[in-house]
């Protein structure tokens, strides 16, 4: 059920009028509080095991298990799937790599059909933002491309770490390293710009 709810959320996170209806900022955010709990309100991510006491094994296997899932989806959105207008798309070079395949299947598809179009696009100045690379980007830049950060992916991604930060040590690890890969990814990529 868990992985349902998840899944669902997420579709509403990708609809486009998402942050202009309250409802469904109010159902993510519930679902972002609410994570953990199963069909008798019974939070997981607040029990607390002795070491004499058993673990409710297919819980914590479950939770285990889907714990580097709920990660990579969750970075998968916040990255914004390599839309160029994210910074952290940007900071990976997602668009650029976006692009040069997109070329490729076009070039590919062009050789074929033997037909070439010369539109010629007029740049913009939010086209020229959207458009350049990491290392074209000023401060002001940066705080103009936040702007595209899904804030609820934002705080369903923090909550649901927080979630697993606080709870059983058994089911954290797998979840807590994806993030820790990637904070490293960021760091790493702050440098190189």
């Amino acid at each position: 059920m868990a992985m349902i709810d998840f899944v669902k959320i997420h579709k509403i996170l990708l609809m486009p009028n998402y942050n202009s209806a309250p409802e469904m900022v109010n159902l993510v955010s519930h679902y972002a509080t609410h994570f953990g709990m199963d069909s008798s309100n019974m939070d997981f991510f607040q029990m607390r095991f002795d070491r004499g006491s058993n673990l409710p094994v297919a819980r914590v296997a479950f939770w285990f298990q889907k714990g580097p899932n709920f990660a990579l989806c969750n970075i998968a959105h916040m990255i914004g799937f390599g839309d160029s207008r994210n910074p952290f798309a940007k900071l990976f070079d997602l668009p650029e790599a976006l692009k040069e395949r997109k070329d490729k299947k076009d070039k590919r598809r062009k050789s074929k059909s033997e037909a070439s179009n010369d539109g010629s696009k007029t740049t913009t100045e939010p086209e020229a933002l959207y458009n350049s690379t990491a290392s074209d980007q000023d401060e002001t830049s940066w705080f103009l491309l936040l702007d595209f950060i899904n804030k609820g992916v934002l705080e369903l991604a923090m909550r649901m770490l927080k979630q697993y930060i606080s709870g059983p040590l058994q089911t954290s690890t797998p979840h807590v390293i994806v993030w820790l890969y990637f904070i490293s990814a960021v760091g790493e990529s702050v440098n190189k710009k």
